[in-house]
């Protein structure tokens, strides 16, 4: 028999249930059942056994204790935090936002936003997140920088009713979710379109059970892998190239069950689909790298730099993604992270407003946390004058090109990438204002990614056979279920004394090719222009053929009435004939006759066997239409 547990002893064991309850996703009723009871006595446990209440409070004690470990760690670490927001629909139908706070390459959930009446308007969500940026910001004291959220037109308006009590806080839209709306505009092109609805018409087709029982036999005929059509959707990303790539593994058992209006040109359908998997390719790779949540905001450059470089020859693409770059980037904050991650800009204009752009939001940045007590316009000039400082290289930044080299030089020899931030670490302590400012800028997350996977921990938590569970214990189990093992990794990162995490996987990877914005779009308004002048000439061209073909027709006598053709009598094909050809020897190989029964194995085995052939082969009907063309020949002599 186990050693009794102490008072302790049970509370912990109480506790560790609690956090297994909530990691997994098992209902509290389990704790009143007579197996569990069983293993608690096994354990040693003392007396009657926890209800469903005690556990309820044990979890939401052990949620308040980790919410006391996060703001601990927000507070005393250097690193600037972001929030992010998005919203789901939950079981009960209700409009959720889920608030994530990111720092130091880590998501940790804080809490949730439930809108079970109203419309879900930028004043409502205004009216309840003020609260919670409140108390964050200054009741913890958690700095606090930028709002990431999707490209919504609420989630703008949500930022403009924020900004006038928060000032500096930045607008993020979800750099992954722009490239995404990138990719939805690009494969609307004529070069795209056609194979995108090929596509579709041809994963619709295995929607019906038969067709993909068929796929299965055929695999299991052939001892291969026993895949499954992906069917891509909006609302994943990258789900479009991830649903070619499993058509493209599964090529050669596909090709012979291919719906009758792609199987004569299979050929060319394939060849298709991976022309445009590798279109896509390097939007996936994109995306990856920006919904990371060490991604910042110069990684948001580095990436439509490539993605601009990629379509640089389609001049639809290009178009494109530069659209969703000037609609959905804040591109003040993107080169300001740019310029102070030592990554050229060659946009002028655009650099100039940066400059402007670090200048105003450090200043507001620093007077609301109390990290200067110079006035404003004091503390305005310094910024103004440490950038000048930083542009020439001069003053206390005359030895940055040497910490930037030995940066580089220690990230190569230990074969990762360059951190800016460990360079601006160095000056942090120097008390200059720049580097401050530059910290929090380079802390930012581009995107708001953590958040969906939050829905996910979600959907698990609050299913539909636990959709009674109040908001507070749902918020309980999601704050240990998202937070517990988060909190765990970031002692990895840094110790409590560390000023910064600088081990948190952030690093600034150059982009292979600098694109000059500006100088695209230029030369995009002059194809532009080019084309309008060769439509109107073509304009000019036909309008002056048809007058030619008027006045010849005119001139011309008048046609005599042709007589109707006479359509062509319908004959056998040699088609059929090769079906039967093959249907005769199918009987003879399994000596069917009209007495033999047609079990569902049966038809199985016909089918495969149908589909398992060579691919010059004469194209067999359904499995239906194939079977009763079958009994006909078994019904009668052969001729």
């Amino acid at each position: 028999m186990a050693e009794l547990l102490s008072t302790q002893g049970q509370q912990t064991v109480l506790q560790l249930a609690a956090i297994a309850f909530a990691k997994n996703g098992i209902a509290h009723r389990v704790v009143q059942t007579a197996s569990f009871s069983a293993l608690l006595a096994a354990l040693g446990w003392r007396g009657a056994p926890p209800t469903r209440r005690s556990l309820r409070d044990t979890l939401l004690a052990h949620a308040t204790d980790l919410r006391t470990r996060l703001v601990s760690r927000l507070r005393n670490s250097q690193t600037a935090v972001t929030v992010a927001i998005d919203g789901w629909t939950n079981v009960r139908h209700d409009k959720v936002t889920n608030v994530l706070v990111l720092q130091g390459g880590l998501a940790f959930y804080w809490c949730s936003i439930t809108n079970d009446a109203e419309s879900n308007t930028a004043d409502w969500l205004a009216s309840r997140l003020r609260p919670v940026l409140h108390t964050l910001m200054v009741t913890h004291r958690v700095r606090v920088v930028a709002l990431v959220a999707d490209n919504e037109a609420v989630m703008g308006a949500l930022h403009a009713r924020l900004e006038l009590d928060y000032p500096f806080l930045i607008r993020v839209p979800c750099a992954a979710h722009t490239i995404q709306l990138a990719v939805r505009d690009c494969l609307t092109s004529e070069e795209h379109a056609s194979t995108v609805a090929d596509f579709l018409s041809f994963v619709k087709h295995f929607e019906k059970k038969e067709h993909r029982q068929a796929l299965l036999e055929l695999q299991r005929a052939r001892k291969r892998p026993q895949l499954v059509l992906r069917k891509p959707n909006d609302t994943r990303w990258n789900s479009l190239y991830m649903a070619i790539e499993r058509t493209l593994a599964m090529q050669p058992e596909l090709e012979c069950c291919m719906p009758p209006h792609l199987h004569l040109r299979r050929d060319d359908f394939f060849t298709r689909l991976r022309a445009l998997t590798q279109f896509l390719r390097p939007f996936r790779t994109a995306t990856d790298v920006l919904q990371s949540d060490t991604a910042t905001l110069s990684d948001v450059k580095t990436q439509f730099n490539k993605l601009l470089s990629h379509v640089g020859d389609s001049e639809y693409s290009c178009d494109a993604v530069l659209q969703r770059w000037q609609r959905f980037v804040n591109r003040d904050a993107v080169v300001a992270c740019c310029i102070l991650s030592f990554t050229p800009v060659l946009e002028s204009n655009d650099v100039q407003s940066a400059l402007a752009f670090i200048r105003t939001f450090g200043t507001q940045y620093l007077a609301f946390y109390g990290l200067s007590s110079l006035d404003s316009d004091v503390l305005s000039a310094r910024l103004w004058q440490q950038l000048g400082d930083f542009n020439l290289r001069d003053g206390p930044f005359a030895s940055l090109p040497q910490h930037i080299q030995a940066g580089r030089s220690i990230a190569h020899d230990d074969q990762g990438g360059f951190n800016p931030r460990r360079v601006w670490a160095q000056y942090a302590l120097d008390g200059l204002e720049l580097p401050t400012v530059a910290l929090a800028l380079l802390s930012i997350v581009a995107s708001e990614a953590a958040v969906e996977r939050s829905f996910s921990a979600q959907d698990a938590v609050h299913t539909k056979k636990r959709n009674r569970l109040g908001r507070d214990t749902v918020q309980a189990e999601m704050f240990v279920r998202f937070n517990h093992d988060a909190l765990l990794r970031a002692q990895q990162f840094s110790s409590p004394t560390a000023l910064l995490e600088l081990d948190d996987g952030y690093c600034s990877s150059d982009a292979d090719t600098e694109v000059d914005v500006s100088a695209f779009l230029e030369q995009r308004k002059e194809q532009q222009r080019k084309r309008q002048r060769q439509r109107q000439d073509e304009v000019v061209e036909v309008e002056e053929a048809a007058e030619a073909a008027a006045a010849v027709a005119a001139a011309a006598p008048p046609p005599r009435p042709s007589s109707p053709v006479r359509p062509p009598a319908r004959t056998h094909s040699a088609t059929q004939r090769q079906i039967d050809e093959w249907l005769w020897s199918y009987i003879e190989q399994h000596s069917i006759t009209h007495e033999y029964q047609w079990t569902r194995e049966a038809k199985n085995a016909l089918e495969a066997a149908s589909l398992n052939r060579p691919r010059d082969s004469v194209p067999l009907p359904m499995a239906k239409q194939l079977l009763a063309r079958l009994r006909t020949l078994v019904a009668e002599p052969e001729s």
